[in-house]
């Protein structure tokens, strides 16, 4: 098991040391994990997120040579609408020598303002006003994928995580089978890979994201790069799932998933 999306104290949603999420991947008996701790450009852009970022990657490292012996620690980070600073994030990413670099969309533009999705109400929202986030999501995301410079699509379909998960609502990804498609093209085409994210399975939304039907038509296009990654920001958390994308993929058609080192896909076959 390698999990390519980790977290730790690095990250503001998370309290949790490098070390501590280290030891719980090795008495899980996990092969490794990569630290991917978050850099959302929409919301900070000083030198504390240029400092922090360059902090992150040295303490994996330290970690990758304390863990030498029993678990392979990478250093990643989560680049958050770097559509919207691409100079700024191609600053980030050349200043530390990243394994990985997970690219996500948080926070959407619209109305001329930016929302954080886990910050908004959406049992107040009509259905045509989640469906106009929905769009802008997908529209920031398809932007983000052909702009900015990264190796893995990071929980694409994340807004069902609070607008089904948290809030109930019903809504049918089928109804965004044009943009999710355009999306899976382009990861194709630019030789991305696409993250098969299980954060959610011990959450109320219960469901990968993307979800199965995503994940096969992913594969029917002829994509092949995928990672596993429980998004963990807890040790706890750091296998939650990670059998259940296994399984999936296998489900899926395929025969293996990827890890990052030095940018450069490594083919993990499934045991």
């Amino acid at each position: 098991m390698f999990n390519s999306h980790v977290h730790s104290q690095f990250s503001s949603d998370c309290s949790a040391s490098g070390e501590e999420m280290c030891r719980a991947a090795a008495a899980k008996g996990m092969c490794g994990i990569a630290f991917t701790d978050h850099c959302a450009l929409d919301s900070y852009i000083t030198e504390n997120s240029y400092r922090n970022a360059l902090a992150a990657a040295k303490a994996a490292k330290e970690l990758a040579k304390k863990y030498s012996d029993s678990l392979a620690v990478t250093a990643g980070i989560e680049m958050g609408e770097a559509v919207r600073k691409p100079g700024y994030a191609e600053r980030i990413i050349k200043a530390a020598d990243f394994d990985i670099v997970l690219m996500s969309v948080h926070n959407v533009f619209i109305n001329n303002s930016s929302a954080h999705l886990a910050r908004l109400d959406f049992s107040a929202m009509t259905d045509s006003e989640i469906k106009k986030i929905t769009t802008a999501y997908f529209r920031d995301l398809k932007d983000s994928v052909i702009h900015t410079d990264f190796d893995v699509c990071a929980h694409l379909t994340l807004p069902l995580r609070y607008i089904t998960g948290v809030y109930g609502r019903k809504l049918d990804i089928e109804n965004f089978s044009a943009e999710t498609e355009a999306v899976l093209k382009l990861l194709i085409n630019r030789g991305k890979a696409l993250e098969i994210n299980t954060s959610d399975l011990c959450r109320a939304f219960h469901d990968f994201m993307p979800c199965e039907s995503v994940v096969r038509r992913y594969r029917e296009l002829g994509g092949e790069l995928v990672t596993i990654g429980t998004d963990a920001h807890v040790p706890e958390n750091i296998d939650s799932g990670f059998e259940d994308g296994v399984k999936l993929l296998k489900k899926c058609g395929f025969e293996a998933y990827y890890r990052y080192e030095s940018r450069k896909p490594v083919k993990v076959l499934f045991g």
